[in-house]
């Protein structure tokens, strides 16, 4: 394997699989290029999103029990 993919969380890169390199191997680190909205904007949003369809669910499920 000659090039990893991985995440960086909590000021440690994590790698999606591990490489079978050895010890001292020389890396280079780049990031690639914007995809878009940030993770945690994403999760934001998908909170709210959820937020909103358990809402619309309540309201709906009350106006089948009246």
């Amino acid at each position: 394997m000659a090039e990893a993919l991985g995440t960086y969380r909590n000021g440690r890169i994590v790698l999606d699989e591990q490489p079978n390199w050895p010890d001292g191997t020389k890396v280079l680190i780049r990031l690639l290029p914007d995809q878009g909205v940030p993770a945690t904007d994403r999760n934001d949003d998908f909170r709210a999103a959820l937020a909103e369809v358990n809402v619309r669910y309540r309201k709906a499920l009350k106006k089948l029990a009246e």
